[in-house]
This record gives structure tokens, C-alpha cells and sequence, in this order.
């Protein structure tokens, strides 16, 4: 048998209540396994819980603490602890001496907020003819739901158009309330439930879809019809679609039908290359798609929902490097506002990575029209990409607000930052946002003035940087400040004849920088400041480079790895030409001579001969002989001759 004395027990430990304590009882009033300390004050009509906070074998003066004062009304003599309402707390059940009365405490302990859930519909009709009841279940273990509240708007609307509406309680803890028709707008209805209970506050926010039914054709998508590539478009479906396969949306259009590749068309470009699809290949919104037909006007999507709001909107994954997306949505949607998305921030944007398809491509739009597809240029390493569906009236179509525009840089080459387009344009394509420049703060790598070479499809006309991202040519290269640089690139089209490239030199200011334009295959320097404009002809040769900077640099650039006999021009001629020709400045270049001979070897004029600095020249002959007199009309071989080499060209003198 064990003893008890007095230090059998541990110092003492005091509570004080707010007054004169009668009466105590011990019960888990807090559901947490403990038993609390439950006081009732005679002298001020409360009762004072304290709540056990001790561990185990632990009691010292923070094992308690002062929970909650409740009054009674008057002079509580007695106190009992039970669960009156079976609901598993304890209530608390005090005799008042001094109103004659027993008071009833229900524990709620309420800890949780309200539950919402199974909203309703998930979709409606399109176009919505009447109003809209929503409802919702509300439920809460702890205790009642009191009060349901419902803001609401255009699920691509900027803000709600009506808060905090009182919704109606039916049966089963559910709620409801008539939302206006008007409020369905392009993709549906956003809405917001709201919930407030002692155990807190829960909202939640929900979105209804318009249906596209039309006795089962859905919305009509508009095209050109035509034959040639620059009738392809980029298109976009913003539904999802009940039946998604090729297939299931163009089977049943009487001008198009089952896949045909005699009547029309799809391409998606994915993995790095422009694939064809199948009469199984999915359709999804937010991927664009290749599409041409050669007969009618428009096709039907078939049944189908809209996605997206400004609460939940539409993502799909893309890729580092070039992605064919879509325009989700049944309205235009920003550039700017895809580009600036805070979730987009790790795919590093810019307005130069987008391009759309009107017969060419376009750089930098300001929008996706509904329907559109574009190229869109990723940074980094891939990942989902948002499409922001809040909605503007500030572009054509009702679409979003239009951002700021992306302006050449036409400032003196002096400046620190400044650019050069070039643009290219052969017998059916044309470029126009190929290029170079410089900018203060520019990457050597990737930065926002950079762009890049769409990838080929059918047709293609390129301006190639040696320079690549993600094995993806630059278009154009801007770099950081620098007093002198050099570019090279190379020019590629699919048709035959010659490629014009012309550029802007109004803006290159009086200064002291050179930029010329060289010829890699034929040696030819070209300066940029006097001339606008180089044909290029793919058989001789598509590779340049550009020079940039003070006139030692440029020079010691643009000079030739060999004597080079450009051309002579005008070829035939009626008594003039001009023989233009470079020289290395090797020690075998410096003394050079030019002769003419008929076509029995007899030389007839000796035009030029001496010592020549490195670089390009040009020397004229007006086509008479040794003598001075005019020579007869034919065929005559000029040589071009150093002390290693000579090279012929044929002329004709008319």
C-alpha cells in the first residue's frame, strides 16, 4: 500500500477566474483528449474554462490557460457537464441561484468553416434565352449554415458585375439563386460562393460554360479557300469539343468531308517539325493548326463547351523553342497580356517571339483573333503556358486592351542602341523582320529584341544567323553595346532566281561608324551607308557578313582572302565598262595587271597596271585599243593578273 503526505504532491498551482469561484467540474470541453477545468463565479454570473495545455506528468502554472467567460446571467451555484444534443461535445449545464433557473450552453466547437460543393449547371446553352439558377451545397459538421452569398459576372470580365447576393436554402443544404442572362457572356459565367460560420469563412469560386450545340454543328470557324501555301491559315478551335478527332469535326461538312488531301488539309507543328495529321488526331483548344481547303468558305466544330475564365484559365504545355498554340477563346485576346502573365514569366516571352499567318508571316501582333493561331517563340525550359481570359473592349472584335508596340530602333549608328532590318523578298515571299543591331541591354544570348527563324513549311524564304537558340537560327540578332562586331548570317529561299535584300539607311547619322555588307562567297564589300539595297543570286552564293564599327576595323574586315575579279558591268556594253576587282594586299596582290585580247589572243589595251592597296576597286574603259582608237563591236577576253594567279571574264561590245 502506498502512502500519501505532503510531498506526495508538487508545489501548488493557481487559476484565477474573474470572481470568487462556487463551484468546480472537470470535463473535455474542447474535444482534445484532455480533461479542462470548468469554474463558476458566484459573485459577477460567469463561468470560467480553462483549458488544459499540460504534458504529460507535467502540471505547472502555463499547463492552463483562460479559454473562454461565459455568462449566466446571475449567481451560478452548480455546474454539469454532459452532451445534451449528441452531437459528441460536452455542454455545459449550470444551476443560477439568483433567477431561479438552469442554463443550457450547447457546445459547438466549431473549428471548420463551411463545406461548399456540387455546383450546378457545369454548363449552359448557348445563346442563354433566360435567366440561370446556380445552386450550390452548403454544409457544415460543427454546426448550422445560416447564410449563403453569390458575386457574380462575364467570365472574362475584369471584376464581378453584382456582390454578395443572398442565396436562397432549399432542401438537402442546398442553395441557389437566378443569375441575369445577361451576365453570360463569350465562355460563360464566373462566379464566387461565399460562406461564414465561427469557424470561419470559405469561398470558393466556379465557372459555367456556354455549350456551342446548334442542333449539333456547334460554331462556325471562317477560311479562305485556295490552293497555293499562302492560302494556309493558322486556326484555332476554342471549344472542347464532344467529339475531338479530325475526323468527328470535318466529316460532316458537305464542302469538305472525311480527310481528303485532295480537298483540304491539317498540320500541328510538334516535336520540332510541321506533322500532318490524321483522321484521328485530336483537336484541343490552345493549339494551333495548319489549314487549308480548296472549296468552300467555313466549316462547323460540331458540339462543344468554352473553357477558361479569369478565375481558372486556359494553360497547355509548350516547349523551349517554337510551340503552334491556339487562341482558346471565343474573343480576341492580348499579346502583351500573354506575354506579361505572372505564370508565363518563366517561359521569358517577348512580342517578337510571336508570329501569325496571313500568306506571310507577320512579327509582334498585338492580338490572336478568335479562331487564330500563331508561332510562339519559349525561353528556358518549357512548361504550361497561360492564356489570360480577362476580357477588354480596347481591340477590333471586342478583344483586350491593346498593348504597346514594338518600334525599330532608328537611331545613328553612333548611339548605343540602334537596329538594321533587312528585308528579303524573292518571286513569291517577302521578310520583313530578319536583322541586326545593338542595344545597352542586350544578352550575347537571348533577350527581348532577339527573333528567330520560323520553321520551314512548304515554302520558305530565311534570314539565318549563325547564331542559334535551342538549335533554332536567330532572324534577327541584337547584341550588346560595342564599338566594333561582326555578324554573319546566311540567306535561304525555296524558289529559284534571285533574292532581293534592301534596308533603311536615312536614319544612320554623320558619324564616324562603318557598317558594310560582305559578300562571303564573291569577297564583295558592300557599304551599307551609300547603298540600300544587294541582290543576291543563291547560284553564285548566300552567305554574308556585316561589319560594324571604326574605319581600321571595317577595313582590316572587308578585305578579300584572294584576288577576286568581281564583275564587269554593263556587260554587254555599246562602248563603257567597269571592271570592279579586290586584292587581298599579300605581297602576290600588290602588282596587278588587267589586259584585254579578241578572240585570236592579240592583246588590244593593257587598262590598268601597278601596285594596288588591299580592298575592292573599280577601273573604267571606254573600249578603245593601245592606240586610242575605237575598237569593232564583238566578243573580247579581259585577264585579271597578279604574279600568281589570272583570272578571265568574257565581254561583249555591241
Amino acid at each position: 500500500m502506498g502512502t500519501i503526505s505532503a510531498s506526495s504532491f508538487e508545489p501548488l498551482v493557481s487559476l484565477t477566474p474573474t470572481a470568487k469561484p462556487w463551484t468546480v467540474v472537470v470535463g473535455d470541453v474542447d474535444g482534445d483528449g484532455k480533461p479542462d477545468i470548468v469554474a463558476a463565479n458566484i459573485d459577477d454570473g460567469t463561468v470560467t474554462i480553462f483549458k488544459n495545455e499540460s504534458t504529460s506528468g507535467v502540471i505547472g502554472t502555463s499547463a492552463f490557460s483562460t479559454e473562454a467567460t461565459v455568462n449566466t446571467g446571475g449567481g451560478p451555484l452548480s455546474i454539469s457537464i454532459g452532451d445534451m444534443d449528441g452531437d459528441g461535445f460536452p455542454d455545459l449545464i449550470i444551476a443560477n441561484e439568483q433567477f431561479n433557473e438552469v442554463s443550457v450552453f450547447q457546445n459547438i466547437n466549431d473549428t471548420s468553416p463551411p463545406v461548399i460543393s456540387n455546383p450546378l449547371p457545369a454548363n449552359v446553352g448557348a445563346p442563354v434565352g433566360s435567366d440561370v439558377t446556380v445552386s450550390v451545397t452548403v454544409t457544415d459538421p460543427e454546426t448550422n449554415v445560416d447564410n449563403v452569398d453569390i458575386s457574380f459576372g462575364p467570365a472574362n470580365a475584369g471584376s464581378y458585375a453584382q456582390f454578395s447576393k443572398n442565396m436562397t436554402k432549399g432542401s438537402n443544404n442546398v442553395w441557389s439563386y437566378p443569375v441575369p442572362k445577361d451576365q453570360f457572356k463569350d465562355s460563360g459565367l464566373q462566379y464566387e460562393i461565399g460562406s461564414y460560420s465561427t469557424g470561419g469563412y470559405n469561398y470558393q469560386t466556379f465557372k459555367i460554360g456556354l455549350t456551342y450545340d446548334n442542333s449539333g454543328t456547334g460554331l462556325s470557324i471562317p477560311y479562305s479557300s485556295g490552293t497555293a501555301k499562302s492560302s494556309y491559315r493558322i486556326i484555332a478551335l476554342p471549344l472542347d469539343l464532344n467529339a475531338k478527332t479530325v475526323n468527328d469535326v470535318f466529316s460532316d461538312e458537305t464542302s469538305l468531308g472525311t480527310l481528303d488531301k485532295t480537298k483540304w488539309r491539317i498540320y500541328h507543328y510538334t516535336g520540332g517539325s510541321n506533322q500532318e495529321m490524321t483522321g484521328s488526331s485530336q483537336i484541343k483548344p490552345g493549339e494551333g493548326y495548319w489549314f487549308i481547303a480548296a472549296g468552300g468558305n467555313s466549316f462547323d466544330t460540331g458540339k462543344g463547351n468554352t473553357v477558361g475564365s479569369m478565375a481558372s484559365p486556359v494553360t497547355t504545355p509548350v516547349v523551349a523553342g517554337w510551340n503552334q498554340i491556339g487562341n482558346p477563346y471565343t474573343f480576341n485576346v492580348s499579346v502583351d497580356s500573354i506575354i506579361n502573365a505572372p505564370d508565363n514569366a518563366p517561359l521569358t516571352l517577348s512580342k517578337l517571339s510571336f508570329k501569325t499567318y496571313a500568306g506571310s508571316f507577320t512579327t509582334s501582333p498585338n492580338q490572336l483573333d478568335k479562331y487564330q493561331g500563331a508561332f510562339m517563340m519559349v525561353g528556358g525550359t518549357g512548361g504550361d503556358l497561360t492564356f489570360p481570359a480577362e476580357k477588354s473592349t480596347g481591340l477590333p472584335g471586342n478583344g483586350r486592351t491593346k498593348g504597346p508596340e514594338i518600334t525599330q530602333n532608328k537611331n545613328p549608328l553612333s548611339q548605343e542602341n540602334w537596329e538594321v532590318m533587312l528585308n528579303l523578298s524573292d518571286s513569291k515571299q517577302s521578310l520583313n523582320f530578319g536583322g541586326f543591331g545593338m542595344h545597352p541591354q542586350a544578352s550575347a544570348t537571348f533577350d527581348r529584341w532577339d527573333d528567330f527563324t520560323v520553321p520551314r513549311f512548304l515554302e520558305y524564304l530565311e534570314l539565318d544567323h549563325a547564331k542559334k537558340l535551342y538549335g533554332i537560327h536567330y532572324t534577327k540578332d541584337m547584341v550588346p553595346t560595342a564599338g566594333n562586331y561582326e555578324w554573319t548570317f546566311d540567306v535561304e529561299s525555296s524558289q529559284e532566281g534571285t533574292i532581293e535584300m534592301n534596308w533603311d539607311n536615312t536614319y544612320f547619322g554623320e558619324n564616324d561608324k562603318h557598317l558594310i555588307l560582305w559578300d562571303v562567297r564573291q569577297q564583295i564589300p558592300n557599304n551599307m551607308r551609300e547603298q540600300n539595297k544587294y541582290t543576291i543570286d543563291p547560284s553564285v552564293g548566300t552567305s554574308f557578313k556585316v561589319f560594324f564599327g571604326d574605319k581600321d576595323y571595317v577595313k582590316e574586315k572587308a578585305l578579300p582572302d584572294r584576288m577576286v575579279f568581281h564583275s564587269v558591268f554593263p556587260n554587254p556594253s555599246d562602248g563603257k565598262f567597269t571592271f570592279a576587282f579586290s586584292t587581298t594586299g599579300q605581297p602576290e596582290d600588290k602588282w596587278v595587271s588587267l589586259d584585254v585580247v579578241d578572240i585570236l589572243g592579240r592583246k588590244v589595251r593593257t587598262i590598268t597596271e601597278g601596285d594596288y592597296a588591299p580592298g575592292y576597286h573599280e577601273v573604267s574603259w571606254d573600249a578603245v585599243d593601245s592606240s586610242g582608237s575605237p575598237l569593232a563591236g564583238g566578243i573580247y577576253l579581259t585577264r585579271l593578273k597578279n604574279a600568281a594567279t589570272e583570272i578571265p571574264k568574257k565581254i561583249i561590245l555591241k
